[in-house]
């Protein structure tokens, strides 16, 4: 089976070294505990076609995380993190260092579309904090 954008994505990001080696970025899932994380698709996609019959394809993707948020320390720390991850994604692709995609897809870029920001809380003591991460790549 050839690897979907979505498990390409995950994959790299298990790179970020904030993301605790036994936590687990879902697909289009966002469990109810703090320290959840889900990746969802987005339905917009910019597709440039070829000539030759290849194209260039930018695509869009959520990146949800669940944290605590019960004190204002820790709401603090989330914006951080967030922030962090935020500039890990634009060094990654400024060096080089992109998802590999495999069913004649070549990686040129990743980016942060929309910038972090808490997107709603849970009666819990947790919250949701979103960035939107893109992709291009070409696709032969």
């Amino acid at each position: 089976r050839q690897m979907t954008v979505s498990e390409s994505i995950i994959r790299w990001l298990y790179g970020f070294g904030d993301i605790e080696a036994g936590d687990r970025i879902e697909t289009d899932q966002l469990d109810g505990e703090a320290g959840s994380y889900g990746l969802y698709k987005q339905p917009t996609k910019d597709v440039v076609p070829f000539v030759d019959g290849s194209r260039d394809v930018t695509e869009y993707y959520y990146l949800l995380a669940r944290q605590s948020s019960k004190a204002e320390a820790s709401r603090v720390d989330n914006q951080a993190w967030m922030e962090s991850l935020e500039s890990w994604v634009r060094q990654k692709s400024l060096s080089g260092d992109l998802p590999q995609l495999d069913g004649g897809r070549s990686c040129h870029a990743v980016g942060v579309s929309v910038s972090a920001y808490m997107s709603g809380a849970a009666e819990s003591g947790t919250s949701e904090y979103q960035i939107t991460v893109s992709i291009n790549y070409t696709e032969v």
